[in-house]
């Protein structure tokens, strides 16, 4: 694969690019929410459903950054 084509599924449950997203879960920290990893695979819910769209919204705006920086080896900020 393309890193290209690995960061463009890097939020897609149904990809194995994806599949680190049915390891979280989202936890209530307070008054806050917080991003655990517990271990092992869950079914991906309304949780990991969340966090996919989230992480779709933001791999939106730095994914040819991502993929340039990953080919480059050269990390920068993405913010």
């Amino acid at each position: 694969d393309s890193l290209l084509e690995v960061t463009e599924h890097l939020c897609d449950t149904d990809s194995e690019h994806g599949d680190w997203l049915p390891t979280l879960d989202v936890v209530k920290s307070g008054d806050t929410l917080a991003v655990r990893a517990p271990g092992g695979y869950g079914r991906c819910k309304k949780e990991c459903s969340t966090m996919a769209y989230a992480c779709r919204r933001h791999l939106e705006e730095v994914h040819n950054d991502l993929a340039e920086a990953l080919y480059l080896q050269k990390p920068k900020s993405l913010d």
